[in-house]
């Protein structure tokens, strides 16, 4: 998300989106497609002698939000993630949580906030809450895959094993998905062993 990050833009005279890129830091201006859509996403303009030295030779973009046609500013449109940040935390604390219920969840905390906005302007925000939702995942998921690195070459006597037995690389996603479920289902045995002390 580091090269496609969300950034706040005004629009000039009706059409042109201008930004101050969050890439090589200089100002952008991009058509806005016909659309006074909140959300949009573009290819960044940069030129490589303007970028940081890990940034060149790739395509980079940002997800545009465009705030003139709502009620709303940009601490205000913060506010709104940060709050939506702690209650798909909380959701996803749930064995039995699904993703889709963010939108449900979402559409009831712009309707306590921001009750003015109509159907395609709470969708679109709620599409760029979801770009940055993943990229906090990612992050996080990022870091706890460096700490198991980090473990790993501190103790390299000690592979990672599964809770099924099976040697894992912490690293690969296909992997971390395939060993999910069963880190899920001892949770799970865990808990009924709990109880079944308590009920005794």
């Amino acid at each position: 998300m580091d090269q496609h990050p969300i950034v706040v833009a005004r629009r000039q005279k009706d059409k042109t989106l201008r930004l101050v890129c969050p890439h090589c830091g200089w100002h952008h201006s991009h058509g806005s497609g016909g659309e006074e859509r909140i959300h949009t996403h573009r290819i960044a303009h940069c030129a490589d002698t303007d970028l940081p030295q890990h940034k060149r030779g790739k395509s980079l973009g940002y997800h545009i939000v465009v705030l003139d046609e709502v009620d709303m500013n940009e601490t205000e449109l913060r506010g709104l993630f940060a709050e939506m940040d702690e209650i798909a935390a909380a959701a996803r604390a749930d064995p039995l949580h699904v993703p889709e219920d963010n939108q449900i969840k979402f559409r009831a905390l712009q309707k306590r906030r921001h009750p003015e906005l109509d159907k395609q302007q709470w969708l679109d925000l709620f599409a760029v809450w979801r770009v940055h939702d993943a990229a906090k995942l990612a992050a996080a998921r990022d870091a706890i895959v460096q700490r198991a690195h980090a473990i790993a070459r501190a103790n390299p006597g000690s592979p990672f094993v599964c809770v099924c037995g099976e040697e894992i690389d912490p690293s690969d996603p296909a992997m971390e998905a395939l060993h999910r479920p069963h880190v899920f289902v001892a949770g799970l045995d865990r808990v009924k062993r709990i109880s079944w002390r308590v009920d005794r």
